[in-house]
């Protein structure tokens, strides 16, 4: 129906030379073509924006994929290079005051001995001490 008022207005300017007065039916059609128009634009501008939505939650999708299936190191890589250091290599200097550390506190633990058995007291009266300063060190 537009397209055939235009064509219609185009034909009239063609055969006069000078443009028709416009009726109340032309200004309703120009209106509607204005409406549409913005319409056309507005919509052309959502679809856009979704395609980019949608493009970048592919790629992050992607990523996310990515990191699922990389190792440990890759990881550890990647986390630090976007950091900006360097991966910092595991020292066995470290590993061993650790180990140290962790045996130390073991030692000491095995050779704790509770007050009543310091006292050297035998029997039923020695497991019964013990698990109360046991369960008094607890509390």
């Amino acid at each position: 129906m537009l397209s055939k008022r235009k064509a219609k207005n185009r034909k009239e300017e063609a055969v006069s030379g000078i443009s028709p007065e416009p009726t109340e039916a032309d200004i309703l059609l120009n209106e509607l073509l204005e409406i549409f128009g913005t319409a056309d634009l507005e919509h052309k501008a959502a679809t856009e924006e979704l395609k980019q939505n949608q493009a970048a939650d592919i790629a992050k999708a992607q990523a996310i994929r990515q990191q699922s299936v990389e190792t440990l190191g890759e990881s550890r890589k990647r986390r630090l290079g976007e950091e900006g250091g360097k991966v910092p290599k595991k020292r066995n200097e470290e590993t061993y005051s650790l180990l140290k550390e962790k045996m130390d506190r073991r030692y000491k633990n095995k050779n704790r001995r509770t007050p009543v058995e310091k006292e050297g007291v035998r029997g039923k009266k020695l497991n019964t001490g013990i698990r109360y300063w046991r369960r008094r060190e607890k509390i």
